[in-house]
């Protein structure tokens, strides 16, 4: 019930309280009738009686419960797949359009795209990976002025080769 209704009716019992007991049960009756009208409400002894001949709540089974909840996650994971993979698709021709883009600008002589393109180069991302490439790209981004492959040079020395002094040394017998 709203708090306005109980109001008006805690109101009209005080009223109706004033009253002979005959004309206090008349007057509660019309009251109590005037509010159904103007709340679209109905009495509290209405309500306690469509409270008590409501239908039980029906029971759930817990069995039906998780077989619907198996076959939602199915159904989840099988649209999970099937996006995922269709998203693989898409990366790998993204990673194809980035590295052709990458050439393009070493080749017009950008400092930072032969930097990026060696990196790929390094980690396998989008080409095979070759550490001969890489090399030669970092070096070629350093001599374009790029501080993160010089940085990089320094970090990762090029393997000292082996010459024909320094070859391998006959077995002594």
């Amino acid at each position: 019930m709203s708090t306005l209704r109980l109001c008006l009716i805690a109101t009209a019992f005080a009223i109706a309280a004033q009253l002979p007991s005959l004309a206090r049960q008349a007057t509660v009756g019309r009251i109590r009738g005037s509010l159904d009208k103007a709340t679209g409400g109905a009495t509290a002894t209405q309500s306690k009686n469509a409270a008590a001949s409501a239908p039980a709540a029906p029971q759930i089974d817990p069995a039906a419960v998780a077989k619907a909840q198996k076959a939602r996650d199915a159904q989840a994971s099988a649209i999970a797949a099937g996006q995922n993979q269709r998203n693989q698709k898409a990366l790998v021709g993204a990673d194809q359009r980035v590295v052709d883009f990458l050439k393009q600008r070493v080749e017009d002589g950008s400092a930072g795209a032969a930097f990026d393109l060696a990196k790929r180069h390094e980690e396998g991302k989008g080409v095979e990976e070759d550490a001969t490439e890489a090399r030669r790209l970092y070096k070629l981004s350093a001599e374009r002025g790029n501080d993160e492959a010089k940085k990089w040079l320094e970090e990762h020395p090029e393997p000292k080769k082996e010459t024909a002094k320094d070859g391998p040394k006959p077995a002594v017998k």
